[in-house]
């Protein structure tokens, strides 16, 4: 017996150490007769015609070690065949999804926009439910080993497989991205979604439509739960986790070799830390802790210390198997030594390696010839890393059993033990001064929105992330009108009662401004990869920037946590924090939809113009505009003036929609008559063949001629057609339309405004008419 807790520590953090030591992970070794084979460890080398039903890898492998749990086909564990749970759960869970999925398209959900309900439908049912599903899984059976038995309803279980299915579908979102940034081919044994001839890049917005999916299902099954709102902190917070993983693990490949120095044991930690363990492992069982009303953070920290340790060893394990697996078995081919990853075999070898085997580490890693991954994994068994593995296994394992059985808050060590078994498988109009004095104001407020996040406890650990993160919220925030964000502040101001506003308050609701700021900025960057753009705000666009690239995909999700991170920071205490955060999420899922509508129809075939009609316009300018531009920033000034009201919602957003249909139609006229010296970008719809209020209005106007010569240039790059198809507007009248239009639906959307009654009705149409005179014959 040991005589206190605090002994046991010490000796349970020595024999740690000592562990980390013999397997060089913190130190370099020499190739000593300690980790040599041992010939009790060996087995017999079978006859050749023993019928093993081992692979040849596998044999040549059995040399180092008797029992290697990871390559033995029988034993195999989580990393490859996913987690070990009963037929009637697999079936249980898996009889959920396609209720999720009916719940997400086929209950009158968007139906002006059919064919993005059969596209969503389409795309979760091609990457959500064919892996080892492991994180879902995991979800359900903590919660189940969490419960009490008397809550263990039919109900209850139902709501901890969707959980479950949340779960997965955030890991498909990160899957999704994190193949387009790596090129990779195959997923899961199947093309990756990407690489299907009608995706490519569009993949991109397709894994926003997934992470919407996810939220808008949390909502409809959990908002009404005592734990929604740590539920959407926890995702949200994972999202951040995963992108700073996932940031790490790109910058240490931006050249074309990989730099060979970076490669320390404390970097790939942190890159397995993040990238993986906090949301496969913490993830799950936090969530199940959430739903059975544990929030005591002593319990919560003592569970997430081991679960992370688990997270480690699971990331080694996965990438020795993407070396020593079998690609038939792990579902694809081992890609880690072509493209040059940070892995733990990367490391190790590299502490161990002599001079010369560090030049062939210099002269093959990262190179796809097949010549140089066999050098690769040669020099791999030359440096027994099999052995070093197999001993690190048994000695993980050992340790972490140890721990589970130190946890002292009510934790029940079955569940740890559970997955632990699992991982080894062993068991009014302003004037200009005005305005320049509130953007000003509005101006002065970023560099604290800045600091709450780059300086957050989370990243202190990170600072190189930390660093990166503020260079691109610096880069992508400045410039621009800031319509958005100013747009939340004088909402609020214009529809608080007089007595509410105070300086506190105002400040508040510049901060939730740079929040809409910065929902504009994620969008503006996947968009600009979209659509190919090269310039925004007068500059290169943030993924035309040398050191950037397709990592500027991350770079996005980096922004998005930030805003999450920001609400958390400020709004959190407040009775409309759920509802702020489901408005966030509702406008990124109808964004993604009108950038799904109008991504297809830019790539639709050539010539193609059927779909080129006034409602098809209309549904994209809705979902891709609309709602972000002016129904997001007023409804947020509505909420932070304590104003839930459905009803008036909904009445306001039916003018706000209007409105944000004027201010997209706006935007197509300045994108081909604007002038870019003021506008700050080239326009480029009619390159790109987008389907704008411009175009639509040609079709229907022009004649026979006219449209075989709209069908020849529109969409063409070459500037003689760009300028074809201008003369063909102004030849059709389109200017003078545009402004008849204008006129029209100013004086309509002012006429249905001043109709509302009683006080709402007077501030609502006081901020209306303000929003009308700011983009009211505006250019640019």
């Amino acid at each position: 017996m040991f005589a206190t807790k605090k002994t046991l520590e010490k000796l349970l953090q020595i024999y740690q150490k000592e562990i980390r030591r013999q397997i060089s992970m913190t130190v370099s070794v020499t190739n000593s007769d300690a980790m040599a084979p041992r010939l009790d460890q060996t087995v017999t080398k079978p006859q050749p015609n023993e019928e093993t039903g081992l692979p040849k890898k596998l044999l040549k492998l059995q040399k180092y070690h008797r029992f290697l749990s990871s390559l033995t086909p029988q034993e195999m564990p989580m990393a490859t065949r996913g987690l070990s749970v009963s037929k009637d759960q697999s079936r249980e869970f898996m009889a959920c999804f396609p209720d999720i999925v009916r719940d997400l398209t086929e209950t009158g959900k968007h139906i002006d926009v059919p064919e993005a309900t059969k596209w969503l439908a389409k795309l979760l049912q091609y990457n959500v439910p064919n892996g080892k599903k492991n994180r879902g899984l995991a979800t359900v059976l903590a919660y189940k080993m969490l419960e009490k038995p008397e809550n263990l309803t039919p109900e209850n279980i139902r709501l901890a497989n969707i959980m479950g299915w949340c779960t997965e579908m955030f890991h498909t979102h990160h899957l999704l991205l994190n193949d387009i940034m790596e090129g990779t081919d195959m997923r899961r044994g199947t093309p990756c979604w990407h690489r299907r001839p009608d995706v490519g890049l569009g993949g991109i917005n397709d894994a926003i439509l997934v992470q919407t999916a996810m939220y808008s299902t949390l909502k409809k099954y959990f908002s009404t739960k005592p734990y929604y709102k740590n539920v959407l902190e926890t995702f949200n917070e994972m999202l951040l986790k995963c992108s700073t993983g996932q940031y790490l693990e790109k910058s240490m490949s931006k050249t074309d070799k990989p730099d060979l120095s970076q490669f320390t044991m404390d970097k790939y930690e942190a890159i397995t830390k993040y990238k993986t363990s906090y949301y496969t492992f913490q993830m799950p069982v936090t969530l199940s802790l959430l739903m059975t009303g544990v929030n005591d953070p002593e319990t919560h920290r003592q569970a997430k210390a081991i679960l992370l340790e688990m997270g480690e060893f699971f990331q080694i394990q996965d990438d020795f198997l993407d070396c020593f697996g079998d690609p038939a078995v792990i579902g694809k081919n081992g890609t880690d030594i072509q493209d040059g990853k940070c892995t733990w075999l990367a490391v190790v070898a590299l502490q161990r390696a002599t001079p010369a085997q560090k030049q062939i580490m210099e002269e093959s890693y990262g190179s796809d010839k097949p010549e140089d991954v066999a050098r690769i994994k040669d020099l791999y068994e030359e440096l027994q890393l099999p052995h070093t593995y197999s001993v690190y296994e048994e000695a993980t394992y050992d340790l972490l059993r140890t721990q589970i059985q130190q946890v002292t808050r009510g934790l029940p060590h079955d569940l740890f033990f559970k997955i632990l078994d699992n991982i080894f498988r062993r068991t009014t109009n302003v004037s200009v001064s005005q305005s320049k004095k509130e953007k000003e104001t509005f101006q002065d407020m970023l560099p604290y929105v800045l600091d709450s996040v780059v300086k957050s406890q989370k990243l202190s650990e990170v600072p190189d992330v930390s660093n990166w993160i503020k260079k691109i919220l610096d880069y992508n925030l400045s410039g621009g009108k800031k319509t958005r964000g100013l747009i939340t502040v004088f909402s609020y101001e214009m529809l608080e009662s007089p007595e509410n506003i105070t300086e506190e308050s105002l400040r508040q609701a510049r901060i939730m401004g740079w929040c809409v700021e910065m929902l504009q900025a994620y969008l503006i960057i996947l968009d600009d990869i979209m659509d190919g753009s090269t310039t925004r705000r007068g500059v290169p666009c943030w993924y035309r920037m040398p050191d950037v690239g397709l990592g500027a995909i991350n770079d996005s999700i980096l922004i998005y946590t930030s805003i999450f991170h920001t609400l958390k920071t400020n709004f959190s205490g407040k009775p409309q924090y759920n509802d702020i955060l489901d408005l966030f999420n509702e406008t990124l899922l109808f964004t993604s939809i009108g950038q799904h509508l109008d991504y297809t129809m830019a790539h639709r075939s050539k010539n193609d113009y059927s779909l080129f009609t006034i409602d098809r316009y209309n549904a994209i300018v809705k979902f891709k505009t609309a709602y972000y531009t002016c129904k997001l920033p007023c409804c947020l000034g509505l909420l932070l003036a304590n104003r839930t009201d459905k009803e008036m919602h909904a009445v306001a957003e039916n003018i706000l929609l209007d409105l944000g249909n004027y201010f997209q139609i706006q935007d197509d006229y300045i994108d081909c008559f604007g002038d870019e010296s003021i506008t700050g970008k080239a326009g480029t719809d009619i390159q790109e063949g987008k389907c704008t209020w411009l175009a639509v209005q040609a079709l229907q106007r022009c004649n026979v001629e006219q449209r075989a010569l709209f069908e020849e240039c529109y969409g063409s790059k070459e500037p003689k057609d760009v300028e074809q198809i201008k003369r063909l507007y102004e030849q059709l009248h389109l200017p003078e339309v545009y402004r008849e239009y204008e006129r029209t639906i100013y004086n309509s959307i002012m006429q249905r405004t001043r109709a509302l009654p009683g006080s709402f009705g007077a501030s609502f149409t006081a901020l209306v008419t303000r929003l009308l005179n700011m983009l009211y014959k505006r250019n640019q």
